[in-house]
């Protein structure tokens, strides 16, 4: 009889673990800089720029990264300084047409210089969530999920390895049902590689599904223009 593969919970950490920045609302903070970081919020954008409307309908602002404050970012983001993401809800949840992944439904923003942005206007609708300004938390070695893992184990350890579902930029995805599958079979034209994640928040009021999880991938190369989600849920 074959003997199982498993590995320990520190030779996973060692093969696999990579650095992350976790993003942590600071959900006491009185006000927060316009141009750092933000869940629940957009606070900036380029001169000339307007709030995006899906079918003539604001969309929600879900976090603004300020990059370059970030005690660490992959090399696949390190050209930009701050993003922004937006995405349509209704009634305080996402929106059908996000859901159906309507084209249009979610807006990604980049810029490679945040001493040119300006605060833009806020349009006066109540999107069923609150906001608050992000602080981070660097981690030296965040390790996969057993999907993520490139071995085939007949067994994860069943501890030294908890994750917390919280949102990141680099390191790893945290996975609420499957690996991450940004086409059919996973074969995309853009070769995307995953960047950072946004995550649901109880206390803000922001659900993405039930207690779920969006995932932004770049695409590599020539195609680092072309950005990629997909979201998941319980």
């Amino acid at each position: 009889m074959a003997k199982p593969k498993r590995l320990k919970a520190a030779d996973i950490i060692e093969r696999y673990g990579k650095p992350c920045t976790l993003l942590i609302p600071d959900l006491k903070a009185d006000e927060g800089d316009s141009h750092g970081s933000w869940l629940g919020h957009v606070e900036v954008a380029a001169p000339g720029e307007t709030w995006p409307e899906f079918e003539g309908r604001p969309l929600a602002p879900l976090i603004q990264l300020r990059l370059d404050q970030m005690p660490f970012v992959p090399e696949e983001l390190r050209d930009l300084q701050v993003i922004t993401v937006f995405a349509q809800f209704e009634d305080g949840m996402l929106g059908e047409a996000f859901r159906y992944k309507k084209p249009g439904a979610w807006v990604i923003r980049t810029y490679v210089n945040a001493a040119e942005l300006i605060e833009v206007e806020r349009p006066p609708t109540d999107f069923g969530f609150g906001g608050a300004p992000l602080t981070y938390q660097f981690l030296e070695r965040d390790t996969p999920d057993w999907e993520d893992v490139d071995l085939e184990l007949d067994e994860w350890p069943a501890k030294g390895l908890d994750r917390d579902f919280r949102g990141r930029v680099g390191g790893w995805p945290t996975l609420v049902q499957s690996e991450i599958y940004w086409a059919p079979h996973n074969k995309h034209a853009a070769n995307p590689k995953y960047a950072f994640q946004i995550d649901s928040e109880p206390d803000l009021n922001l659900w993405i599904g039930d207690s779920g999880t969006m995932y932004f991938g770049r695409g590599t190369g020539e195609h680092c223009d072309q950005w990629v989600m997909e979201w998941q849920s319980h």
